[in-house]
């Protein structure tokens, strides 16, 4: 065997002695399970504008990024409990303080959702005094939002999902429901119920927003990840500048 040959051989072995994460870092991403078209489960499988950015990311620095959909509650815990990342997060006083965040990666118009004949005047939270708002458990909408509810401007009605949120005004048990990214998310939420589907000329979006909020890529600080989220953002603007990142929101919206 001529020396070349050798040399070919023995780094091949090396190669195939090497363990796998030497050549590619998993974190893992955790998400919400039901929040299309941002993220959700569908036949066992993930899907939605966040999911399908962060599998272009995924590409572009070659990580390894695997997605793990729960509902809000559990996926924030466990990145909080440092098990990995977690996609759709929101910046709030708290949050920062443990939180290392990526730049935006869409952002989400928050709605309030009542129903027909059951409209109300908002331009400002204050509008909500003493009704009755259902939203998902651990949902953040900002640091105003949130002194609102502590201050009793009005009462939280908490829902596992955005589905149960519009179960509960359905019922005609609070006076509005917040949903959302705007009016492609909430459609996407009823066709997840056959019934709120059926009937979902019944349900009236009121025109001024909550909020514009941005939704982050978020990963505990004591991770020590500020390199990995440097090569996110990177990936993130390479996407919005190549158009990549506006075709799949597009193809959402088309699927209504």
């Amino acid at each position: 065997m001529t020396e070349l040959k050798k040399l070919g051989v023995l780094c091949f072995i090396m190669l195939m002695l090497s363990p796998v994460s030497s050549l590619s870092e998993e974190i893992v991403v955790f998400g919400y399970d039901a929040k299309p078209p941002k993220d959700w489960i569908e036949n066992g499988k993930a899907r939605g504008i966040l999911v399908d950015m962060i599998r272009y990311a995924q590409k572009e620095i070659g990580y390894n990024l695997p997605i793990k959909l729960y509902p809000w509650q559990r996926a924030y815990n466990n990145a909080l409990n440092g098990q990995g990342a977690i996609v759709g997060l929101s910046k709030n006083k708290e949050r920062l303080k443990i939180f290392d965040y990526s730049d935006p990666m869409y952002y989400d118009e928050v709605i309030l959702v009542v129903k027909k004949g059951k409209e109300f005047p908002f331009k400002s939270l204050e509008d909500l005094t003493g009704k009755k708002i259902a939203y998902t458990r651990g949902a953040s909408y900002g640091d105003a939002f949130s002194n609102a509810e502590k201050s009793g401007v009005f009462t939280p009605h908490y829902a596992n999902t955005a589905v149960q949120a519009l179960l509960l005004l359905n019922a005609n048990r609070v006076d509005a429901a917040i949903s959302g990214p705007g009016k492609i998310g909430l459609l996407m939420t009823l066709k997840k119920d056959t019934k709120l589907f059926q009937n979902k000329s019944d349900f009236i979006m009121l025109p001024q927003p909550i909020a514009k909020d941005p939704n982050h890529l978020g990963i505990l600080k004591t991770m020590n990840k500020k390199n990995f989220l440097l090569k996110f953002n990177k990936a993130m603007k390479k996407g919005r500048d190549s158009g990549e990142f506006q075709k799949i929101i597009d193809q959402y919206a088309k699927a209504l």
